[in-house]
């Protein structure tokens, strides 16, 4: 729990809503486990999701180590209106020179 700490998991205004939606299998489920251990369902689904998170963020932080660092990863979805750098490269200067 301290990663979780460290890296803002944990703590803070919980202000972004997430709709889920189970069968009922899995909702069942869910409720048995949360009702036998006193958890609120969404608690216990947002402790899932942060070891989840801890999990994948530690398996990246092992491939890069072993690829070494890349300029694109998914740690920067944020920015995905940024300009392609293959479309400048690839683009034809001059346009009119196709026709000759």
């Amino acid at each position: 729990m301290k990663d979780a700490a460290e890296k803002g998991y944990i703590g803070g205004k919980l202000i972004n809503p997430l709709t889920i939606k189970f069968n009922d299998v899995m909702y069942d489920r869910i409720s048995a486990i949360c009702d036998a251990n006193g958890d609120e369902k969404a608690e216990w689904i947002r402790n899932l999701i942060m070891r989840e998170l801890l999990i994948q963020e530690e398996r990246f932080n092992r491939m890069s180590q072993v690829w070494g660092g890349t300029k694109e990863t998914s740690a920067n979805f944020g920015n995905r209106n940024e300009k392609s750098p293959v479309a400048v490269t690839t683009e034809l200067n001059d346009h009119k020179s196709l026709g000759k």
